[in-house]
């Protein structure tokens, strides 16, 4: 028997979804700061694991009040599709590990996506792994998609490879959605351009299979200008069709990417699409993309084009079209990276951030949620320490109004990691009101001058102090409301403030206070006259000299 080995590297990029260590103005206030904040309370807190490497990618809320949680197990350097039925309190129920998911008897390692509830109470997840199979005498092997149905107990139903019947095109499902007659993903496909498999294309994929699994019908979407386009998440919208997400690379064999959306029909045609992207790498490999209340859209990601520095969480909000209506940075000056958000019942965001991720000093790889209302503002912000490190990579809302997170925990390196579910409670904050400024409207350069914010928080909490100078300078979150600053130019400057409380929420930007360190006119007059002088008689600067 003749013998063919295929095999195809789903890039890097998109492996990084588990192994990670012209725009509008963006948001000034770049640095988040969380000391002296007050958490929400955790309610529980659990580690699932072996000796090597585990870790869950997502988990959902059942219909029972417990928990189905979904990811990867590992054994023998080998790892598997895991998924893990738990009660409220996140105790075990039980456990199904898939030994043999490509139905070869190979040990063949595997990467999860997601998982949900189906509407008959059963399970469906997703991800891919190296899949066998033979093709007029060739043995092949190829990166495959597929989803994986179970019912209520973890029995399993089927095993959907997700690839269509000329077998030239490979799906992977990043993220599913159940609708009524059958399940919706988006992901990737390679697509062949030949039978010798040899040629290929990356895209951004959206397909459709009935309620067991077969193909239905898929299309496929490429930004163009580069080598590949993926899909990472998808919602319905209002008028019937699907909002994708994903990332889309920018540069022919260069690591430039870009935040890539597309809007379509019911039937996956496309309607628009939208590139976000700065002179550096930008990426979305978030799950949890939203159509907001009024009929736009948001989206986050992470930019090494804007923010604090390196990498940072990038929230973009467009219209119903696409286009920017606002944008906000969060993150400090190392990596900071989100894999997922959500949308609360008040109709608001969170975003699930690790911080500092792989950095060399402590504190680093810690989880730091941030609830954002529907226009953009920080209505308060968490941040969990703990000595191990600590990868949230999936965040949903729970029927209580808190929230369960999904990730990793333990060795760096990943030669020993375990699964970790977090649990904390609901939260409600009160923005502080907008601040207003008394002080001085002119002065002269270098020379200190003080200033005076008042500011109220309808929950009565305490309020730090953030000024922006107006030069482009900023000063550090302050205890006191009042503040000095010294110019060092001649010209006019619009001084703004803003509070936070001890929950993290803030305020708006208060109105421009206007200062202004004016030239003296006399001196002026006097100078030009000088000058004027010295030009029509020469004889007289030579004098001078």
């Amino acid at each position: 028997m003749k013998r063919k080995i295929v095999g195809i590297l789903v890039m890097t990029l998109l492996i990084a979804t588990a192994v990670l260590p012209a725009i509008g103005t963006m948001n000034e206030n770049m640095n988040i700061t969380t000391s002296n904040i007050q958490q929400p309370t955790v309610e529980w807190e659990k580690t699932y694991g072996g000796d090597e490497f585990d870790q869950f990618r997502c988990v959902q809320q059942t219909s029972d009040g417990g928990y189905i949680a979904y990811g990867e197990y590992e054994e023998l350097d080998i790892t598997y599709a895991r998924l893990m039925k738990l009660d409220s309190e996140g105790e075990e129920e039980w456990t199904v590990i898939n030994h043999n998911i490509n139905g070869t008897g190979y040990d063949i390692g595997e990467l999860m996506n997601s998982v949900i509830q189906t509407s008959d109470g059963g399970y469906l997840a997703g991800g891919y792994h190296m899949y066998h199979f033979v093709v007029d005498d060739y043995d092949f092997w190829n990166v495959c998609g597929f989803l994986w149905k179970v019912d209520s107990t973890g029995d399993t139903e089927w095993i959907s490879h997700l690839y269509d019947v000329e077998g030239l095109a490979y799906m992977t499902p990043a993220y599913t959605i159940e609708i009524d007659n059958g399940f919706i993903s988006t992901g990737w496909v390679i697509i062949f351009e030949d039978e010798n498999l040899t040629e290929y294309t990356l895209e951004m994929v959206l397909f459709k299979t009935d309620l067991d699994g077969n193909l239905d019908w898929y299309e496929s979407y490429n930004a163009g200008g580069g080598t590949w386009t993926v899909g990472q998440s998808i919602c319905c919208t209002t008028d019937g069709g699907y909002y994708l997400t994903g990332t889309a690379n920018q540069n022919d064999n260069v690591d430039v990417n870009g935040i890539y959306i597309v809007k379509t029909d019911a039937n996956g045609n496309m309607q628009w699409d939208q590139i976000f992207d700065g002179p550096n790498s930008d990426m979305c490999y978030v799950r949890g993309c939203c159509q907001a209340s009024d009929g736009g859209y948001i989206i986050s990601g992470t930019t090494d084009s804007y923010g604090s520095g390196r990498w940072d969480v990038w929230v973009i909000k467009t219209d119903s079209l696409g286009n920017m209506d606002w944008n906000k940075t969060f993150g400090g000056t190392k990596n900071d990276h989100t894999w997922s958000m959500c949308k609360t019942n008040d109709g608001g965001y969170v975003l699930n951030i690790v911080t500092n991720l792989g950095g060399m000093t402590q504190p680093r790889e810690d989880i730091l949620l941030v609830k954002l209302d529907d226009d953009g503002n920080v209505e308060w912000k968490v941040q969990y320490e703990e000595e191990e490190r600590q990868i949230p990579i999936f965040i949903d809302q729970t029927d209580d109004l808190g929230f369960i997170i999904a990730g990793r925990t333990g060795d760096p390196d990943r030669k020993s990691t375990d699964s970790f579910l977090l649990k904390i409670s609901s939260f409600e904050n009160q923005r502080p009101d907008k601040p207003t400024i008394d002080g001085p409207s002119k002065g002269k350069p270098d020379k200190e001058y003080t200033f005076t914010a008042t500011a109220s928080d309808p929950d009565g909490d305490s309020l730090t102090y953030m000024w922006d100078w107006g030069d482009g300078n900023f000063s550090e979150w302050l205890d006191d409301n009042e503040a000095a600053y010294t110019w060092t130019s001649e010209a006019n400057f619009d001084v703004r403030v803003m509070t936070m409380d001890e929950h993290g929420g803030e305020s708006d930007w208060s109105d421009p206070f206007e200062f202004s360190t004016p030239r003296n006119k006399a001196l002026d007059l006097f100078a030009s006259l000088i000058e004027t002088l010295l030009a029509r008689f020469p004889l007289l600067k030579l004098l001078i000299s």
